[in-house]
């Protein structure tokens, strides 16, 4: 006989009552990345956005919309005067962190945070 234990959070109640999601872009390179912007779309069909002037080293800019999955349109960037882009979507459901890492490579790496 086993046991079975269920983990409320992560259940569409326990994503109901936490509420938010989340888009976080990390800056992971040596150096500042200029306008950073994260555009996204609720899944209402509203359109969100949230701007880094200067995103320095270590440094994140998130983009939080309430009881809403949120769906990534794109993120853009001036990586040392060279526009930069990733606009391969992601989705966001209430109660979850969807993470874009920005490296020194100038590729984009995506996560799940919890």
């Amino acid at each position: 006989m086993g046991i079975v234990v269920a983990e409320p959070w992560d259940t569409y109640w326990g994503r109901a009552i936490r509420g938010v999601s989340r888009l976080k872009v990390e800056n992971l390179s040596p150096h500042v990345l200029d306008d950073v912007t994260i555009l996204a779309q609720d899944a209402g069909g509203r359109k969100h956005s949230s701007v880094a002037q200067r995103l320095q080293p270590g440094q994140t800019v998130r983009l939080d919309v309430r009881t809403s999955d949120l769906y990534l349109v794109s993120v853009t960037w001036n990586d040392q005067g060279t526009p930069k882009g990733f606009s391969e979507g992601g989705l966001a459901c209430r109660g979850e962190v969807y993470v874009i890492e920005l490296p020194e490579d100038g590729s984009a790496r995506t996560h799940y945070e919890r």
